[in-house]
């Protein structure tokens, strides 16, 4: 007789509380410490070896696609070394990079057991984390808190301002989607409304200090959506009054407007700061090294070397040994910053349909287990938001290349493929 996956993994002692140990672990120390986050990931791979490695369903659309992904990084990295020898060592780096997007994903969901209550755990130690990283600068003087206030570029404890732009988008995505209740507020609930509203100054001030404009869009966009179709929602479910939603969105937009009113200098500088090197791309100008710029050289580069090897791509440590070729500014980076055009020089074609598997993968997976009652609108709503945050930051960037962006996915795709890894088993993701 079929065992249910829960009795497979209360197998070993304390299993099930090491494993959310290290989860919590892994949330809450991605972004002040990512080095301990590790520790805790370390922590649930050698509990899913013991338990979980001889049961794996080799059948499950993202262990299928894990499968045949590392079987083409072989043949990519195979590639590579075949034009650059001398970068075996980063090839295999660079290939485990993008294969740690589908593992790391399978491997938090694995943790996350489609228990409702261990993702808000989790989630709750994740927003803990980002608080910790942003204040503890603040609290110990590293950052002054007149610059922070008046938006000054600081990547605070973050390796990234990039990274923490699309932290503190986020962060401020759960807060307005977790943490109301959407049931009115009595007068013993006064000091709880202040101190949420703290937190999202808090964080909706440390977005503009990232000066991440691609933050920004994707803050602007996906927000200000996520947050609408969670109040209709709501409000359509009739889990709240009209007048209780009204009150927190007015009081939401109140306090954005004057957080952003403050900050309107940083924020007009910052937009309008390569307006020049925009007009000279439209008009076929010549493109000075700016921000922006350096990025259109990088791009144009990109894609020069994409039309070479369009199918298979160059080898997964080419897109370093490309721009380290260039005299110029570009020499400087290693990476295209751009996820698309970076992936399509490093595996071709192929390799971007992995990519895009995967995140569509986790889009299907999350939808069809809203679909099925086992997660809430709460849950679908921050995973596809969160989700979209990334894929817009990785039209500026490579957050692969960086431990806290592939902590990032780890921990969002994880949230959203877990109810649909344990669906054959009933007594799991039951909101």
């Amino acid at each position: 007789m079929r065992q249910s996956l829960r009795s497979r993994e209360s197998d070993g002692i304390g299993g099930k509380w090491i494993g959310l140990l290290g989860l919590l672990v892994f949330a809450f120390s991605s972004s002040p410490f990512p080095n301990v986050a590790g520790i805790g990931l370390g922590l649930l791979l050698i509990l899913f070896i013991i338990n979980r490695a001889r049961h794996v369903r080799w059948e499950d659309p993202l262990v299928l696609l894990l499968t045949a992904l590392l079987l083409y990084l072989l043949i990519s990295i195979s590639i590579g070394w075949s034009l650059f020898p001398d970068r075996l060592h980063e090839h295999v780096t660079q290939a485990a990079y993008i294969l740690s997007f589908p593992a790391l994903v399978l491997l938090v969901a694995w943790g996350l057991e489609g228990d409702i209550l261990r993702i808000k755990r989790v989630l709750l130690a994740a927003f803990c984390g980002f608080l910790l990283a942003v204040l503890l600068p603040l609290i110990n003087g590293s950052v002054g808190w007149g610059a922070f206030f008046a938006g000054h570029r600081e990547s605070l404890m973050f390796g990234s301002p990039i990274r923490l732009g699309l932290y503190s988008a986020t962060v401020l995505l759960g807060l307005l989607i977790w943490f109301p209740k959407w049931r009115g507020f009595n007068i013993g609930s006064i000091s709880g409304v202040v101190a949420y509203l703290l937190l999202i100054a808090l964080t909706l001030q440390t977005l503009v200090v990232s000066q991440a404009r691609i933050a920004w869009v994707g803050a602007f966009l996906v927000v200000p959506i996520m947050i609408g179709i969670h109040g209709f929602l709501e409000t359509w479910k009739k889990r709240g009054s009209v007048s209780s939603i009204a009150m927190v969105f007015a009081a939401g937009a109140l306090l954005a407007s004057t957080v952003l009113y403050l900050n309107v200098s940083t924020i007009e500088n910052r937009v309008l700061q390569e307006n020049a090197t925009l007009q000279a791309a439209i008009q076929g100008g010549e493109i000075e090294f700016t921000s922006i710029g350096i990025r259109i050289h990088m791009w144009r580069l990109g894609i020069e070397k994409i039309a070479e090897r369009p199918w298979l791509g160059h080898g997964p440590a080419s897109v370093h040994e490309f721009l380290s070729l260039r005299s110029d500014a570009v020499g400087q980076f290693r990476h295209m910053h751009n996820m698309a055009i970076d992936v399509l020089v490093r595996t071709g074609i192929v390799g971007l349909f992995f990519v895009i598997g995967t995140f569509l993968l986790l889009f299907v997976a999350v939808i069809v287990s809203w679909r099925a009652g086992r997660v809430d609108n709460r849950i679908l709503l921050f995973s596809i938001g969160a989700l979209v945050l990334f894929i817009i930051d990785g039209a500026s960037g490579y957050p692969l290349s960086r431990t806290q962006g592939r902590f990032f996915i780890a921990l969002i795709g994880g949230i959203a493929y877990t109810s649909f890894l344990y669906r054959h088993s009933p007594d799991r993701g039951n909101p």
